[in-house]
């Protein structure tokens, strides 16, 4: 998998490096370690980095914070606000930079065992869903953002990015803008840095009797899901994944995902791929 891309020459928002810079800072202080996660993790690699049109514009920036205590993520809270740059914003995740960018700061290593349902303090008895974030970290890419300064951050890669959405979008349903995502990485993820490896290391993909570029694609993302993920997520996937294939029922996903695409029963074909090659022994 892809594990470095250098947007530096293309990326010249400076009030979002402004914001990056000071979370970068703080967290190293801390010993934090963060991720870039959501629509900026997708427009950094998807627009960015290979150059595919992400759609729809966000303002705001989520990032994944592994901590190991709600103390740990109130002094990363606080460590931000005291710099006074960021102040407190409606909720116990939210904080807005003085140049107006909001940033949502998500922690991960918070659940108990064997969930990754984070519990906040039983005073406010709210969960958070933070299923495939730890995944998602450890096959995470660095992204060059900024050459002067030079900021290098790690970034959900495709295939990351590819199961946050997954599971965000069966969490939020019947909300479209997770499965529109999930049509960009799912149709050209062979584009995103992906060739070079189905020819060096998947030979099989290619050297079949008609070769189908996107359905290899496809096929590849399968496997690379596999990779990732541990036994719950797998789990988790395949729940979702399997009644999502039934053409007995609605599609959603599959509807969704194909987006202003005609091409839904092709959409279907990607799906259907991509579970196959998950769901193979061994992988």
């Amino acid at each position: 998998m892809n594990t470095y891309i250098d947007i530096s020459s293309k990326f010249d928002n400076r009030l979002l490096i402004e914001v990056l810079e000071e979370v970068a800072e703080t967290t190293a202080k801390l010993g934090i370690p963060f991720f870039i996660v959501g629509a900026t993790a997708r427009d950094f690699v998807l627009g960015y980095g290979f150059g595919l049109n992400p759609g729809r514009a966000t303002a705001d920036v989520d990032i994944g914070v592994r901590v190991s205590t709600w103390a740990e993520f109130d002094q990363l809270k606080g460590g931000l606000v005291s710099g006074n740059k960021f102040r407190l914003q409606g909720n116990k995740c939210r904080l807005l930079h003085e140049n107006g960018t909001p940033v949502d700061l998500l922690p991960f290593g918070l659940s108990s065992p064997g969930t990754c349902i984070v519990e906040w303090p039983p005073e406010d008895g709210e969960e958070l869903n933070m299923n495939g974030f730890n995944e998602a970290f450890e096959y995470a890419m660095e992204v060059c953002i900024s050459s002067e300064p030079s900021l290098v951050l790690k970034v959900a890669s495709p295939v990351g990015l590819v199961l946050l959405k997954l599971l965000a979008w069966s969490d939020r349903k019947p909300e479209t803008r997770d499965a529109i995502d999930l049509g960009y990485l799912v149709r050209d993820y062979l584009d995103l840095g992906n060739i070079e490896r189905i020819y060096n290391k998947h030979t099989d993909l290619v050297e079949v009797e008609e070769f189908d570029y996107q359905i290899a694609g496809a096929r590849l993302l399968g496997r690379d899901l596999a990779q990732i993920c541990d036994r719950k997520t797998r789990q988790l996937l395949v729940q979702i994944l399997e009644p999502e294939l039934d053409k007995t029922g609605d599609l959603p996903l599959v509807v969704q995902s194909a987006g202003s695409s005609p091409e839904i029963s092709r959409t279907y074909e990607f799906w259907t791929a991509i579970y196959n090659e998950f769901m193979k022994p061994g992988s």
